[in-house]
């Protein structure tokens, strides 16, 4: 929304400038330049936007790539665990 209301207030005022100067071909190409300059401002806009949710969802991803070492560590313990347990109960049975 403040993307657009820029963009919009930019563009009144370039149109204000320009009539005064009471030429059309002043205010032609100043409308011109406005709107490339505006379009120009967007999609700078709209890159930044999309790195920023690009970062966000690298480190959403790098965080479930720890949970999921997490657990496989959690499961190797926990094996590991019964594994000595199971040993220790046969040695109780020798």
């Amino acid at each position: 929304m403040s993307k657009l209301l820029f963009s919009f207030l930019g563009f009144l005022l370039s149109i204000t400038v320009l009539i005064t100067t009471q030429s059309f071909l002043l205010i032609l190409i100043g409308m011109c330049t406005m709107l490339i300059l505006m379009a120009y401002i967007g999609r700078l806009l709209d890159n930044d936007e999309k790195a920023l949710q690009s970062v966000g969802r690298n480190k959403m991803s790098s965080r479930s790539k720890t949970k999921g070492t997490e657990r496989k560590i959690r499961d190797a313990v926990e094996k590991e665990w019964n594994d000595q347990s199971v040993f220790d109960d046969a040695e109780k049975m020798k």
